[in-house]
């Protein structure tokens, strides 16, 4: 699977979600993953696990994982925080140098304070975050995960084609960005390119180009009060009006509906 790399700026980003289906992504901060209820597929570091409620995963940073639950599921409920890595106090030096043989924690496995921290996060989200309180919310969490997870040293990644695709559209998908100019930089044809997104994520690459935008859109009119079209050209949309088409087919409703409260959709959905 290919992944994207988010750039994240804020130290925490917090969500409450019925629905949550994203394409293999990473970023450098680490990742908490609860599900209240139903059940959702989950895909970290290659492995994969359907999880059921009372779950928990643990994402580590800069470690490739996606998300996809079924629309028709309507006892999904997740909660997700993602913490910046000053967050994390002492276990940095762990989340660094390791990572789990399995993200994924089983319901009899989950210390309540464990979703009394999410909980928290998610108040604090909503709020004023306060960095001290953020901070310790992690921490607990942490506290109480990291024992019951199994560490092996983390192995640098491949410099292959994966990886080279990923930092170049990391770098560049808040500018105008085709395929063609992406498979000059990788010194490979646009059809080989084409054909490697398509076999990797079962989509094409203004599709997923697309996923990407509207992701780091949802974040920005969630958390600032920027106007639509300030938000569109901040996230590489050559306009308002392509902005507004490809918010509505991958979220169910407008960036306006969205900002003002619409829950459809936390994330870009297939």
């Amino acid at each position: 699977m290919t992944p994207a790399y988010e750039n994240r700026q804020e130290d925490l980003d917090a969500y409450d979600t019925r629905f949550l289906t994203f394409p293999p992504h990473l970023h450098a901060g680490l990742e908490l993953f609860y599900v209240r209820g139903g059940t959702i597929r989950v895909t970290c570091a290659g492995r994969q696990a359907n999880l059921c409620a009372g779950s928990l995963a643990v994402i580590f940073p800069n470690v490739i994982h996606s998300y996809l639950s079924r629309e028709e599921d309507e006892d999904g409920h997740f909660l997700l925080a993602i913490c910046h890595p000053r967050l994390t106090g002492e276990a940095l030096q762990t989340l660094n140098r390791y990572v789990p043989k399995d993200p994924f924690l089983t319901p009899d496995n989950v210390h309540p304070h464990v979703v009394y921290a999410l909980e928290g996060l998610l108040e604090q989200y909503r709020g004023a975050p306060q960095a001290a309180v953020c901070a310790a919310l992690t921490q607990l969490a942490l506290a109480h995960a990291l024992p019951r997870l199994e560490l092996v040293k983390n192995a640098a990644p491949p410099d292959d084609l994966t990886a080279r695709v990923v930092s170049l559209v990391a770098q560049r998908m808040n500018q105008p960005l085709t395929l063609e100019a992406v498979a000059r930089e990788m010194g490979v044809s646009s059809y080989y390119l084409s054909r490697f997104f398509t076999q990797k994520l079962g989509m094409g690459f203004p599709d997923y180009l697309g996923r990407l935008r509207v992701r780091q859109a949802q974040n920005l009119l969630r958390s600032t009060q920027k106007k639509m079209q300030q938000v569109a050209f901040a996230c590489g949309f050559e306009s308002q009006r392509t902005f507004n088409r490809v918010f509505l087919r991958h979220c169910g409703m407008t960036p306006r509906q969205y900002r003002e409260g619409g829950t459809a959709q936390e994330y870009a959905r297939e």
